[in-house]
Parts: structure tokens; sequence; C-alpha cells
């Protein structure tokens, strides 16, 4: 497993083009106990082989022999830093132990440590969609310190006190190709329906085993930073508004996705965010007053899609 994945760390390359190709980076975390090892090593693989599928170019950080000039977390910052210009999505995959000491949130890696507050300051450097999945203990202050505009950031808590080992990152990982993890059964898999699928796993692994649960996953895509438990939602509906972006942002993109120019992809989800928004407060509102509203957006939509031009 971990030749495959030193092999995929020489093959992170730099496209043709380099404001519009995606990316995604797959950082593992240090073990600490050595069984941990093979089990974030075999995550890495899952996720560097779903995105070689879906046309994704991906790093992996964590895996190579340990360096004396630089550390996981300096090779992390570069490694954002050399993918800060605008252009399409770009996937930060967190996946090992988390902490937190009553004052800061830590990724733990070899060497010095990712801080919450890292993450956010290096992520303002970004205009680019971002998709962020900290598959870790005590993660929710990276969902605070990273969200904002066409954003998504998964964690595996909703509170950095919950702080026992994450099972999280391990149902997510095999559930990339599951069949079960397409919710909608639309013939592709979603960040939310992933979060959801693999949220639900974590509570059925508890419950079977009579255990109190001890992680509650959060997602945050409407970048208010304050997120939405994913066992608050109503199928594929939060009474937030959340999941409006994380429904549409896929790893698998079809011929029509594909046609669609990051630009003409941001304006939608930003549609897509106000129409969520609308539904929330339908109760709060007169009837015609909300259809209104709803049909000038959805006429907004529908204006977006005809300018995409025909599916091919």
């Amino acid at each position: 497993m971990k030749s495959a994945l030193l092999a995929l760390v020489f093959a992170f390359t730099v496209a043709t083009s380099a404001t519009a190709a995606r990316k995604m980076l797959i950082v593992v975390g240090a073990p600490g106990e050595s069984d941990f090892q093979p089990r974030f090593e075999s995550q890495a693989g899952l996720w560097a082989e779903a995105a070689r599928k879906a046309g994704i170019q991906s790093r992996v950080i964590g895996v190579d022999e340990e360096s004396s000039t630089t550390s996981d977390r300096d090779a992390l910052e570069a490694a954002l830093a050399a993918e800060a210009a605008s252009g399409d999505e770009l996937w930060i995959v967190m996946l090992g132990h988390g902490s937190f000491d009553g004052r800061d949130a830590k990724f733990n890696l070899r060497g010095p440590d990712l801080t919450a507050a890292d993450l956010g300051n290096w992520a303002k450097r970004f205009d680019r969609p971002l998709v962020v999945l900290a598959f870790f203990a005590a993660s929710t202050p990276f969902l605070e310190s990273v969200s904002g505009p066409n954003r998504i950031v998964v964690t595996a808590t909703r509170n950095a006190g919950e702080r026992n080992y994450s099972r999280l990152g391990e149902y997510a990982a095999p559930a990339l190709d599951a069949p079960a993890t397409d919710l909608d059964g639309d013939g592709t898999i979603s960040v939310l329906e992933l979060a959801l699928h693999s949220s639900r796993a974590v509570r059925d692994f508890y419950e079977a085993d009579q255990r109190i649960v001890s992680e509650h996953a959060m997602i945050d895509d409407n970048g208010d930073g304050k997120g939405t438990e994913l066992a608050a939602f109503d199928g594929m509906r939060a009474e937030s508004g959340e999941g409006a972006l994380a429904r549409q942002t896929t790893l698998a993109r079809d011929g029509f996705e594909q046609s669609l120019s990051p630009e003409l992809r941001k304006a939608r989800s930003d549609v897509e965010r106000r129409i969520e928004e609308l539904r929330a407060k339908k109760d709060s509102l007169k009837e015609d007053n909300y259809y209104d509203q709803l049909e000038k957006l959805l006429l907004e939509q529908a204006a977006l899609y005809a300018g995409a031009g025909p599916r091919s």
C-alpha cells in the first residue's frame, strides 16, 4: 500500500490549464499507535483511486519517508500556496487523529501539528471552491476557521470536546463508490450523500456495539461558520437550508457537469443556496410572497442552465 501511495505523491503534476483543473490533497496524519498506520493509508489509497477515476489530480502527504528538512505541515502549506490561484475545486481530505487542549484544535501530523487557525489563515488566499473533509476528532474548530462562500466543510465532530478517535473516515472511504451511498439514485455520489451515508454508518456502529455515540458529524456549505449536524437532515434537506452546495458537488462529473465553467458553477451554487434559504423561511412568509420569490429564483436558475448550452 505504501509503495502505491508513494507513486501517487510524484503523480501530482501541473495540468495543461492550471486554473481549471480540479485537485485533491490527501493528508495522512501521524498514526500514534502502529495499528492505525495501515488503516489511514488504506483510506488514503481509496481516496486517491476515487480521484483518479474522476479525473482529479491528487497528491498524498504524510506517507513518504520522514524528511529532515520539510515537515508534513510545511509540505501542506507549500502545496496549498501553489494552488491558491482561482480555478475549479480543490479538495483537502484529512485522515487521522485530532486533539484539543482547551485552546487549540489540532490535526496531528508527523512533526508540528496543523491547527485550525493555520488552515483558516491559509484558506484566506483562496478564491476557488474548497471542499475540506476533516475526518478526525475535535475537528469542529476547523469548520469555524475555514467556512466561507463557495466552500464545503465536513467535520467528524460537533464540538472540540469530542476527542475520542473518530471513525468517520473509516466509513467514508469505502463509501466513495458504494451504490448505497447514492441516496437519490441519480448515478452520482455527492459530498452531501457521502457525508450523510458515512455519518449514519458511524451511528449504526455505536448502536450495534451498545456504546454511547462519541462523534457527531457536521457540515457547513452556506458560509455561516455554524454548520448543521448531519443527523438533523430529513432525507437530503435540513431546516437550516444547509446542504445545497454539497448536494451539487460530486467527485465524478457527467458530461453536462464537465461542460460548466467554474464561473457558471459558482453562479448556480449561489442561486441554489438562495432557493434553500427561501424554502427554510417558507412558514414565516405569506404564500403569494413565497411563490413570487421562488418563481424569480427558479427563472434565474433556468437561465443559467440555458446559458450552459445543450447536454452532450
